[in-house]
């Protein structure tokens, strides 16, 4: 690369560090990032796949990256990826406890029983290739939704590991649209913020 074009690069990518991070730090990207996290546990609640499918992260990768292969046959392998990740989701067994990667695990806790407050926003930061000159160009950010859960009747509350959840401070991470998949940045055309895990710390767990 010409001088030239490494300080175009830099400047380009100067600005791009300086975007993320006044994006980081406004209200709006919080208030968005909140705002999805909620209708997501909704439809959750309710069971409502069409709206868990757009705001599911994974499905919705999956989703870009068929699209942006396109070809005569992409609106079958869309409806494929819907019904697949439907009965993904009508057909998780339950988890073993609250901790873990567990797929779907936000069906067996956010259930229509559940009282569910937002209880905070921390936007981050996740940078790859830390180690290049150009590194900005490839600044990420998420969210993470914090999410208390209470469950008053113990006799619906989620089963964890054979006893029943009381309450416990719930960890959405949500990711935005555009930094799903970063090889197709620039290739979305939504703008929405997505979920893509939920976690809990043992220390914020109790059981009836």
């Amino acid at each position: 690369m010409s001088r030239r074009g490494l300080i175009a690069a830099m400047a380009v990518a100067t600005a791009g560090a300086i975007m993320a991070t006044y994006y980081l730090t406004s209200s709006s990207a919080s208030r968005e990032a909140a705002d999805a996290a909620r209708i997501y546990i909704e439809a959750v609640k309710n069971r409502d796949f069409e709206t868990i499918f757009r705001y599911h992260g994974a499905s919705q990768k999956r989703r870009f990256l068929i699209m942006v292969k396109g070809g005569s046959g992409m609106e079958d392998y869309l409806d494929s990826l819907y019904r697949d990740q439907k009965t993904s989701f009508e057909n998780a067994p339950p988890p073993h406890n609250i901790r873990g990667a567990w797929g779907w695990m936000e069906k067996f806790l956010f259930i229509p029983s559940g009282r569910f407050e937002v209880a905070g926003v921390e936007m981050k930061r996740h940078e790859e290739n830390v180690s290049l000159p150009l590194q900005s160009i490839n600044v990420r950010y998420y969210g993470v939704v914090t999410i208390r859960a209470t469950y008053p009747d113990k006799e619906r509350a989620p089963l964890m590991g054979g006893r029943r959840l009381k309450s416990a401070l719930l960890e959405m991470k949500m990711v935005h649209s555009g930094n799903i998949a970063r090889t197709l940045r620039g290739r979305i055309t939504i703008d929405r913020w997505l979920f893509t895990s939920l976690s809990a710390g043992d220390d914020s767990v109790e059981y009836w």
